[in-house]
């Protein structure tokens, strides 16, 4: 099987983006995976631009659209029906919700609001199937924008196996004695104020320390809040890290968190730095959601709290501080049930499996 893949997508990000899981997933299984790619401000400069290297590539099966390009999914479905193959969307978040309920940026019926429920809709509606990370985000997609259920598949993010392994040899130990790490922006779903709550709770513990990496990236809605954060002495802030270095922060950590936010989009996600942290064998501490109790079970391979609960977050730290074999617990449990299920080659499995569907079928 050959098969385009097509966005605009931000390929610089700090962690891996969804599509390169998904092409090392489909290559893992024999799939000849072609990239059309560009992010050209200006959406007639973009189309051209991908309608030029689509021509390009050839004979393919199918075309797939990557997460948050929504804006090319009309170009892919033009392209998709002059060639008799069919199309399918990961849109990995919808715009709408992103913008209007997550970050608050705009009301539901304001110009922008419109453009954007019009945009997620009519992207989602073109293809023949739309992926969602979860079940719980695929059941948001239906019931908001009345796509049929049977469009949708549940296509989990993962992570990079090649990039998000344990070391090999166990990394050098810090000066501090039971060390927490954070990496991530300043958004609405990482729920920082419970973060920074624990950070507070936990200072008078001497020998607990935590780094946040990444908080160069501030949502409007979050600025009052980030001025005001007091520099604690428990915890160091550090900007971007390259991305190879990533793995070894978080081999370094005794417990790594994941995301902590109070909105219904949170509840809906589990975030790729999860699947990234049980990957590299350590203990994962993040929001006890509906998303979430798909992929882990407390207690074996994460260890979920209430959403937005500094209190808990600290109790939950100084529980795993005070019990190695519980954390040894949870790291194992990570990496097995990382392994079994959410390696590029798996997720690659499903997409292949949703693939072999519909080709064939507009022909």
């Amino acid at each position: 099987m050959r098969v385009c893949y097509m966005g605009s997508y931000d390929k610089s990000l700090l962690s891996p983006g969804r599509h390169q899981v998904i092409q090392a997933g489909l290559r893992a299984h024999g799939v000849e995976v072609v990239e059309c790619h560009d992010a050209s401000r200006g959406l007639l400069r973009r189309w051209l631009r991908l309608r030029g290297q689509f021509r390009r590539v050839g004979r393919v099966d199918a075309l797939i659209v990557g997460e948050q390009s929504h804006a090319v999914v009309p170009l892919a479905w033009l392209l998709c029906r002059l060639r008799r193959i069919p199309l399918l969307f990961d849109p990995h978040i919808s715009l709408y919700d992103t913008a209007v309920h997550d970050r608050r940026e705009c009301a539901p019926r304001s110009p922008r609001g419109r453009l954007l429920y019009r945009l997620d809709w009519i992207s989602m509606h073109l293809a023949d199937i739309v992926f969602s990370d979860t079940r719980t985000h695929g059941a948001y997609f239906a019931e908001t924008f009345r796509l049929p259920p049977e469009k949708l598949r549940t296509i989990h993010v993962g992570a990079d196996e090649s990039i998000f392994h344990p070391p090999e040899t166990p990394p050098a130990r810090g000066t501090h004695a039971f060390e927490v790490l954070f990496y991530g922006s300043y958004i609405q779903v990482h729920g920082m104020e419970a973060i920074f709550d624990a950070v507070a709770r936990l200072e008078p513990h001497g020998d607990i320390h935590f780094t946040i990496i990444g908080h160069d990236f501030v949502e409007p809605s979050y600025r009052g809040i980030y001025g005001n954060i007091p520099r604690p002495p428990n915890a160091t802030m550090v900007g971007r890290v390259p991305l190879e270095r990533l793995p070894d922060r978080i081999a370094s950590a005794d417990v790594c968190l994941g995301i902590f936010g109070t909105t219904e989009k949170a509840g809906r996600a589990v975030p790729t730095k999860a699947y990234q942290i049980i990957a590299c064998g350590r203990p994962l501490v993040t929001a006890d959601t509906p998303a979430a109790r798909e992929v882990f079970h407390h207690g074996e391979d994460a260890w979920l709290i209430p959403a937005g609960s500094g209190e808990a977050l600290a109790r939950a730290i100084l529980h795993l501080q005070g019990d190695p074999a519980l954390r040894e617990r949870l790291a194992a449990g990570g990496l097995a049930l990382y392994r079994s299920r959410f390696t590029p080659g798996a997720i690659g499995g499903s997409v292949l499996s949703a693939l072999r569907e519909v080709v064939g079928k507009e022909g």
